[in-house]
Formats: structure tokens, sequence, C-alpha cells
């Protein structure tokens, strides 16, 4: 069995890598991580396996929802306004 920190670290990554926001990345990495450490401590004790499950969830709804905040605000940076014809 494998340790959250590096299926954590193992799952990351996917099209927001070319992005080229690398800051920002690692600093969602880092939250991401420690969203499922504190949900795993919290839930895994009072619900068993459940909660683990419910713990895995959490962290990888937090990387989806701030990895799709990342890409929206690159796109709106890369957008190049309309000429007049």
């Amino acid at each position: 069995m494998r340790p959250a920190g590096e299926i954590c670290l193992a799952r990351h990554g996917g099209i927001d890598r070319n992005a080229r926001i690398f800051v920002a990345q690692l600093q969602l990495l880092i939250g991401v991580c420690v969203v499922g450490v504190v949900a795993s401590w919290l839930l895994v004790p009072v619900a068993g396996l459940p909660g683990a499950a419910w713990s895995f969830g959490l962290a990888m709804a937090v990387q989806a929802i701030g990895s799709h905040a990342l890409l929206r605000t690159k796109l709106r940076q890369m957008q190049v306004p309309e000429t007049p014809a």
C-alpha cells in the first residue's frame, strides 16, 4: 500500500501542466495533499473504509476545482483582443 502523499504526487498532472503556471500548481498540489491528509485523519478513525473513500473524494474535488480555476484564469490572460476590421 502506497502512502497518500506519494499517490497524491503521482496523480497530479495532466492538461494544467502545459499552462506553465508552475508556482500556482505547486500551491494547489500542497493544498490538495493537506486536504487529503486532514480529511483522512478526521474521517478514517470514525468511518473506516468509507471515511477513506470520502477523504480521497474530497481531495480530488479540491484538485478538480483548483485546476479548473487555474486554467480558466490562464485562458483569460491568453485571450487576444479583437482588432477592428
